[in-house]
């Protein structure tokens, strides 16, 4: 389990904070929800983000579908990123040092990585994204590409 991590005293400690977003990257293991990105300890939403990227996974079978969710995952952290930086913009204590320090840090993170988009349809990864809700029926629309076969 542990094979491919460097030693303890190669790790170098990250910065933390109980209520920071915090992701995690590399190319040892596959990593998901709150494992991939913490987004706020204190928001609760990691286990909806585990149970979505848990479906995600056990969904894959091929390489393309591998880098699809690879690709997912960054496009999940940019999104919730730009939702942080929006909302600290409009933060009544934006002024203050620790707030300019962690948007400053948010900022830095933005758009470091490609756009792509993945939606998971029949149980299958592919690229596309959310059209929106049905007002009919309630469920999510889709926009996706066909699916590769292999």
């Amino acid at each position: 389990m542990l094979e491919g991590l460097p030693s303890l005293c190669e790790m170098m400690p990250g910065k933390n904070s109980s209520a920071s977003v915090q992701w995690t990257s590399g190319e040892v293991g596959l990593r998901v929800g709150e494992a991939a990105l913490a987004k706020d300890t204190l928001s609760s939403q990691g286990l909806a983000s585990g149970i979505s990227e848990a479906l995600y996974a056990a969904a894959m079978r091929n390489e393309e579908e591998q880098t699809l969710f690879s690709l997912r995952q960054i496009e999940q952290r940019q999104s919730h990123l730009n939702s942080l930086a929006h909302l600290i913009a409009r933060c009544r204590f934006r002024q203050e040092e620790a707030w300019q320090q962690y948007a400053g840090f948010i900022a830095a993170q933005l758009n470091k990585d490609p756009q792509v988009e993945a939606v998971l349809v029949e149980g299958r990864i592919r690229p596309g994204s959310l059209a929106g809700i049905d007002p009919r029926t309630g469920f999510a629309v889709l926009h996706s590409a066909p699916l590769y076969s292999s």
